[in-house]
């Protein structure tokens, strides 16, 4: 379990499935245990630890972006939530998209549920 771990963290889910899957160990058929590997997880080094590895390519994965609102002012994200509502508003009038009502915790209401609660 340790290997396949290790294999996959350093290749990446493709590459290490490809490779058991070349191999003929991919189909489930458990294999007798005469491996002398270590045990030991923190045998990683420093550089290893500090790369970005995207798990599933085994590429480098992109750094994180700076988010768009660390630089806006408060009326800028306000001016900026308010051009959000109505192009919403805009969209649910047209028909594209349907607004759902909430009730107070936040839960969906059917027409069902309004119909019941008007009575």
């Amino acid at each position: 379990m340790i290997l396949a771990k290790r294999l996959v963290k350093h290749t990446g889910y493709g590459n290490a499935a490809g490779l058991l899957m070349s191999r003929g160990m991919l189909g489930g058929v458990a294999q007798p245990k005469e491996y002398n590997y270590s045990e030991d997880e923190d045998s990683d080094t420093e550089e290893y630890l500090q790369s970005r590895i995207d798990p599933v390519t085994g590429g480098p994965a992109p750094l994180p972006e700076p988010s768009p609102l660390d630089s806006m002012t408060e009326e800028a994200k306000e001016a900026e939530a308010e051009k959000l509502m109505g192009l919403i508003d805009q969209l649910n009038r047209q028909g594209i998209m349907r607004m759902v009502p909430m009730d107070k915790q936040g839960n969906p209401v059917s027409e069902k549920d309004k119909e019941s609660d008007d009575q």
